[in-house]
């Protein structure tokens, strides 16, 4: 699995993007931690998330399309550079006011539209680079290497906040992007740019979307995938932080270490691909990682009792093994299943067209999350937590009844198999 390390364009695109996720997870936690202690509103909190989303929701398949007409590794260079200087100025600014939330406001919006042009780029980059046969293992790897920064992070970002303040934390970004920037310019390989004429602009936004509809797995995976944006993500990054510091009134660096077990999961992920590759096809192992998603909202499921969660307020280390272990699991089966679904679909679409694919994707991903951290943020502060803990079980039923077409085109397609040998 490790032999496509030998890929020195693959490992250095791979250090240098887990270096510059470092540095994003850091700010992101910093920033929530800062708007949550300057407002204690999760009202508030849910806004700053959806200014973020609403950008990436309304430009995200414009900007695909674009991207799939650049040169993907001078894209994805100057967008480090360009993310690095701005932390850096921000920095600077911070040393001279304190960062109000319109500069909160601005430092969100810009790192989103930045993430927009840099997530299509990066997609198309890996079939590029990487043989066919060799995509589980570098998709995996990169999650594995990726979820180390996402384990490193959400310690390196709290520690750093409380100990410091976000003026330290943006200079720390600024330098992790540079660096990523630096390491992905000795990065060399042929590529093939094909610009899109200007009179069939829409004609090929309209293409991404219609992507979605090309196999019935990938329509039944998308609706899926929006479920996940729309419920399961805005509770984790709404809802836990609301109901481990406010409600339960657990301290930063708790948060921390729960955000920290559930990347360790999601790097547990890779010690079981190997067995996963040899007895499952791609399409089980995407049911399996699925289910183990759709556990997490009844894991949840004490939440809804006063008496439990007394016990939790009174007792910070129950509290980071429960929501521990409940990270844990989703974090584990949502890796294991991010590496077979990205594999699936890049063995369907062609390098050209994946950008414009993942842009679409990240609309919908980006609208739906957009209203679920509006809905958690108005369930958390207009009522008690047993009702958005339900609405997390209803979602988690949805789920199965979503994935249920996605089991049939595969058994159907099984069965077809076998009675031709």
């Amino acid at each position: 699995m490790l032999t496509v390390l030998k890929n020195k364009n693959f490992k250095l695109l791979l250090i240098g993007n887990s270096t510059s996720i470092l540095g994003t997870l850091m700010l992101n936690i910093a920033l929530s931690l800062y708007v949550l202690q300057l407002t204690n509103s999760a009202t508030q909190f849910s806004f700053v998330l959806s200014l973020q989303l609403l950008a990436t929701a309304c430009l995200s398949p414009f900007v695909g399309t674009l991207v799939d007409g650049w040169n993907k590794r001078k894209t994805v260079i100057y967008l480090d550079l360009i993310r690095g200087l701005f932390a850096l100025i921000m920095f600077a600014i911070s040393l001279r006011v304190s960062l109000t939330m319109s500069l909160v406001y601005m430092i969100v919006l810009f790192y989103s539209l930045s993430e927009i042009f840099f997530n299509p780029a990066f997609a198309s980059i890996i079939p590029q680079i990487v043989k066919q046969e060799e995509l589980p293992n570098a998709n995996a790897l990169y999650g594995v290497i990726a979820d180390a920064s996402y384990a490193l992070a959400p310690i390196i970002g709290t520690s750093l906040y409380a100990f410091t303040n976000m003026s330290m934390v943006l200079l720390v970004t600024g330098i992790t992007y540079l660096i990523s920037s630096v390491l992905e310019g000795f990065m060399f390989f042929e590529e093939e740019v094909k610009k899109a004429e200007k009179e069939h602009y829409l004609k090929d936004v309209m293409s991404g979307f219609k992507l979605l509809l090309i196999d019935k797995k990938i329509t039944s995976l998308f609706a899926n995938d929006v479920l996940s944006h729309l419920i399961i993500f805005p509770f984790i990054s709404v809802g836990v932080p609301y109901i481990m510091l406010t409600i339960l009134r657990n301290s930063e660096q708790s948060y921390g270490i729960i955000q920290s077990i559930a990347t360790i999961g999601s790097i547990a992920s890779f010690l079981l691909l190997p067995m996963l590759k040899k007895r499952f096809s791609i399409e089980n192992n995407i049911t399996i990682g699925l289910f183990g998603v759709i556990v997490f909202g009844f894991l949840l499921l004490p939440l809804i009792n006063e008496g439990f969660l007394t016990i939790l307020r009174e007792n910070s280390i129950l509290s980071i093994l429960f929501f521990g272990s409940s990270h844990f699991v989703l974090y584990i089966s949502f890796a294991l299943y991010l590496i077979f679904y990205t594999t699936l679909y890049q063995s369907m679409i062609t390098p050209e067209k994946i950008g414009r694919f993942v842009s679409v994707e990240t609309t919908f991903h980006s609208m739906a999350r957009l209203i679920g951290v509006l809905l958690f943020g108005f369930l958390f502060e207009q009522f008690t937590i047993q009702v958005p803990i339900l609405v997390l079980i209803l979602a988690s039923v949805m789920k199965v009844i979503a994935h249920i077409p996605f089991m049939k085109v595969d058994r159907k397609r099984t069965l077809d198999y076998k009675s031709m040998e």
